[in-house]
């Protein structure tokens, strides 16, 4: 699960191209739920995760 902390201007592109980087860093096949909160008072992007492993793999 990806969350990313954004200011209002952020561009739907490099939300992607931020959770794309986390994708590529755990393996290219994960499942990534995202979400993203805009606030008009931020001015730097802050991006959290929680990673789970799938026991039933």
């Amino acid at each position: 699960m990806v969350n990313i902390d954004a200011p209002n201007d952020i561009l739907l592109s490099t939300a992607s191209s931020l959770v794309e980087v986390i994708r590529d860093a755990i393996q290219p096949d994960v499942q990534i739920i995202w979400g993203m909160t805009l606030d008009s008072q931020r001015d730097d992007i802050v991006v959290t995760s929680v990673l789970v492993e799938d026991e039933e793999q």
